[in-house]
Order: structure tokens, then sequence, then C-alpha cells
């Protein structure tokens, strides 16, 4: 939740949503913003008598294995990749000094599990599943 310069709240942040059909963009589920509404009044009994007018979602890269895709990727000299950490924004300064680490050519042990190389042992029909079936968990439980 943040406050925004006009005194009103907004809400976002680890609930679930859906893309909109061309993958641009985002939009929270009912059941999220009223699940994310009922956290904030607990966390801030304060704000109870407030109505909710607004709430964002944003969309949460991850993979088929749950694992980020961080170092390079066999066949694309000079691309190297970090995405798709369920925790990016808490992860995000491990996993800049591991990039930079591994740019500067130094051993980088700690991110072998996560190459970019391993998309190419998933199975074709489970990619295929996990880009269609929408989420139906919660980041948050």
């Amino acid at each position: 939740m943040k406050q925004l310069p006009d005194g009103t709240l907004l809400l976002g942040g680890g609930w679930l949503g859906d893309p909109t059909p061309n993958g641009r963009s985002y939009t929270l589920r009912e059941e999220s913003k009223q699940g994310n509404w009922a956290t904030a009044c607990e966390l801030l009994p304060f704000i109870r008598n407030l109505r909710c007018v607004g709430a964002w979602g944003g969309l949460q890269a991850h993979s088929l294995d749950d694992l980020p895709f961080i170092g390079s990727f066999t066949g694309l000299d000079g691309l190297t990749l970090a995405l798709g950490s369920w925790y990016g924004f808490a992860l995000a300064p491990a996993i800049g000094s591991f990039v930079a680490d591994h740019l500067a050519g130094l051993p980088t042990t700690e991110l072998d599990q996560l190459t970019p190389d391993r998309i190419t042992q998933f199975d074709p029909v489970q990619v295929a599943d996990f880009m269609t079936e929408p989420a139906i968990s919660n980041v948050v439980e």
C-alpha cells in the first residue's frame, strides 16, 4: 500500500491477477483487491473506515520450474539474462552482484543451477500448459 500525494491510498503488489489478451497489461482480480484491502485493514486498523478506490497489479515473471534464469545462453554471445524471479525486488541486489561478477568473467558457481540453457530441457507440452494456465496460487501465501 502506498499513499499518493493527494492522500488517497493505492493497493498493490503480490496479489493474483490476469494478463490481458495481448499480454501487455494486467487486470487485478476482484478477490485479490478484497484480500489486499482486508490485509491492509488488519495491519492498519485505522484505515477500516476508508474506501478503497483503486488497486494496481503488475506482471511477475517466473519460469516453469520456478527458478530464475540468470547467466548467458549458449549461442547468444554477449547476452546475459537475469529474469524470472518471483522475488525480484528483494533479490535484486544479490542478483546484480552475481551478474556483475559473471560479466567480469569471475566464477559464479552460485548461478550454475540457474543457467538459461536449462530451458532446452523443458518438456514442450509442460511449457505450452504453463503458458496458457492462469495462476492459481498467491505469491504471498
